[in-house]
């Protein structure tokens, strides 16, 4: 799944999605700012859709810190650092979620933008009667992974598709919605996983405390040194609990950079050559 996260950093997804995907058809891209004109949290997002076979990969996001007026997806450390101290500072409350608790404020706005900017009409076409039957994935890294987790939700609530056929893989999310909306997930998707790279800090923000506490939900994959394709990693079902990456107390923002030993961001810029 990580080129196919990796996909859209590029300006190509194609070329990422076809090494792991060779057959696959690409229906749609979609690209907005997504904060308004009194946030400079994040600039750029987009999404992709895609057939293959039995399978429709409907949304990939790239939502890259920025702190100016100008739109870029974050190239290293020092947006890694901003967006540390941003998810940290930046937590003013959490917006209501139907009847199945509340998201998280800004993340909740990105979505919509994205929704709002074209992304309702591209899913709506994709999931009709005719693909009912499919498998849909959706995934994305880091600030992308959250707003892949809010998607999940909004299409498995507006009954667009079946939750129990949906497959939602993020790398190195950050916590997304209050306790409330993480046990609706629980109790509604049997294939979510959080894949999480030994001392990545950013899964443990905004923090679990406080009167505006979010939490995880789904199964953590946790590698706790190396990030190879055969590394020894642990399985939490515990969605947020205090072990896993959770236990860990000193954190190193190249494990955010660095998926597999890839800087995915930049590895998606180069078509993931």
């Amino acid at each position: 799944m990580l080129p196919i996260a990796a996909a859209a950093y590029s300006e190509n997804p194609l070329a990422c999605v076809k090494k792991v995907l060779p057959n696959v058809r690409i229906v749609n891209t979609y690209s907005v700012k997504c904060s308004t004109e009194t946030e400079t949290f994040i600039g750029i997002t987009s999404s992709w859709i895609a057939y293959f076979l039995d399978q429709i990969h409907i949304i990939d996001y790239n939502s890259g810190p920025i702190f100016s007026s100008n739109c870029h997806a974050y190239i290293g450390i020092d947006d890694v650092e901003k967006l540390l101290e941003q998810l940290l500072q930046y937590h003013r409350g959490l917006k209501p979620f139907f009847n199945h608790g509340k998201i998280y404020e800004y993340f909740y706005n990105a979505f919509h933008l994205l929704w709002n900017g074209g992304m309702e009409k591209g899913v709506r076409e994709v999931l009709g009667p005719e693909t009912q039957d499919y498998e849909l994935w959706i995934t994305g890294l880091s600030l992308g992974g959250a707003l892949a987790t809010v998607t999940s939700s909004y299409i498995a609530h507006l009954d667009l598709f079946p939750p129990s056929r949906i497959k939602l893989i993020t790398f190195g999310q950050p916590r997304v919605s209050d306790y409330d909306h993480s046990a609706w997930r629980e109790s509604i998707f049997p294939y979510s996983f959080r894949v999480i790279n030994g001392r990545d800090p950013i899964p443990h923000l905004p923090p679990k405390i406080g009167p505006f506490a979010l939490f995880h939900d789904g199964t953590e994959i946790w590698y706790p040194a190396e990030m190879w394709k055969l590394s020894n990693y642990k399985m939490c079902a515990e969605a947020d609990g205090d072990y896993c990456s959770n236990s860990v107390l000193l954190y190193n923002i190249m494990d955010h950079i660095f998926y597999f030993e890839i800087d995915v961001g930049e590895w998606g810029k180069l078509e993931c050559k």
